[in-house]
């Protein structure tokens, strides 16, 4: 199963390597939204493929014990974050792999010394990528290490990282104690309508409250789903939303350490990862666009797996 993954996901690689080779290699700078816009389905189905195949590797590595598909998947990884320009699909395999790790072990995380370190280094290294990727991309080599070599740089890298500006976005919310009543709610209905944005045109959270509460950013803030949920229906719709994460949380752990086939581990590992990691930066639209996306990944394996292959 392992051998009929890799092959997909090599497919993939080249089906987006054609149709977006222009702005792939591009040595003009390109800003992430646009190129995140000029990729297709399969582009995401390639991505979504990577955190697949790096988790399967991970867990089955015992079994597998081959150098090659080890720089392959490594060698995957470094364009999807170098050319598409997206770091988050490995960010999200590699703490799959890191909980793997720690769940195999069977040990109390603040006494795996080891797991802690790497987790540091890992944190540092994906607090500092961000504007080192695009430079590199670029061949601008010496602005490479003009801010690797810096320690301002660094600082701020790891300070205003992500986490900051959806904190800045949430306190922003509370104070103006701003409101907009169920607005953006209504776009969750284009995960389930095919074709949808032909008849309904919705508006992200972030399209919204930026301009009002952030008009002199001028490039885009992201969002925060609790932010999305008290500007839609205050405290009460906040805390039940929590409440649904928090519960979701809890299933998916138990399902996990519950399951022995690995592709039930994989998704569950994913959504896991990313609910309790990632799920902060998106407003609840985004959220379900993921998981669904990772769902529909996960049932095509499926069924693939039952296939009966000729040897």
């Amino acid at each position: 199963m392992f051998k009929c993954l890799l092959v997909l996901i090599i497919i993939l690689f080249f089906i987006t390597i054609k149709e977006n080779f222009n702005i792939i290699f591009s040595k003009k700078y390109i800003a992430k939204q646009e190129l995140l816009e000029s990729g297709s389905r399969v582009a995401t189905f390639f991505k979504q493929g990577i955190v697949y195949l790096t988790i399967y590797y991970f867990i089955l590595r015992e079994y597998l014990k081959n150098n090659f598909y080890s720089i392959l998947i490594l060698l995957l990884n470094i364009f999807t974050i170098i050319f598409l320009v997206h770091r988050s699909y490995t960010v999200i395999a590699v703490i799959a792999c890191f909980y793997f790790y720690q769940y195999e072990n069977s040990k109390i995380l603040l006494k795996n010394i080891k797991i802690i370190i790497l987790g540091i280094i890992f944190f540092l290294i994906v607090s500092i990528s961000k504007k080192i990727i695009t430079p590199l991309k670029l061949g601008l080599y010496d602005l490479v290490i003009e801010r690797l070599t810096s320690m301002t740089y660094i600082t701020n890298s790891i300070l205003q990282g992500e986490q900051s500006a959806t904190s800045i976005i949430l306190n922003q919310i509370l104070i103006n104690d701003y409101k907009i009543y169920y607005e953006t709610y209504m776009g969750i209905i284009s995960n389930f309508m095919i074709y949808s944005n032909v008849f309904f045109k919705f508006r992200s959270f972030s399209s919204i409250f930026q301009p009002v509460l952030f008009p002199f950013i001028n490039y885009g803030m992201g969002s925060s789903f609790i932010a999305e949920a008290y500007s839609n229906g205050g405290i009460i719709l906040t805390v039940s939303i929590l409440n649904i994460l928090f519960i979701a949380l809890i299933f998916t752990n138990n399902a996990l350490l519950k399951n022995e086939k690995v592709n039930n581990k994989i998704i569950f590992l994913i959504i896991g990862v990313y609910l309790s990691f990632y799920i902060h930066r998106n407003n609840l639209g985004q959220i379900i666009t993921f998981l669904k996306r990772y769902l529909i990944f996960y049932l095509f394996i499926l069924i693939i797996s039952k296939i009966k292959w000729r040897e």
